[in-house]
């Protein structure tokens, strides 16, 4: 996770699941991190994401791409 940047990137062997071909059906897309100049490319696939907090009271989101 970038501090910066205002969204999340995840990585395809952190995904379950994870095909090329499942990948395939969403649109492409990217993420530049101006701070550490490195691109991202790859695929919005929507996932739910867990975070825990403080006192272990986990708070899921569904993260889902965006359109450029």
């Amino acid at each position: 996770m970038d501090t910066g940047t205002t969204g999340i990137v995840l990585s395809a062997s952190g995904l379950p699941n994870y095909s090329r071909e499942e990948a395939a059906k969403y649109p492409k897309g990217w993420e530049f991190l101006s701070s550490s100049k490195i691109l991202w490319v790859g695929h919005w696939i929507p996932q739910e994401v867990t975070f825990t907090g403080a006192h272990g009271v986990p708070v899921t989101a569904k993260v889902v791409g965006r359109r450029r």
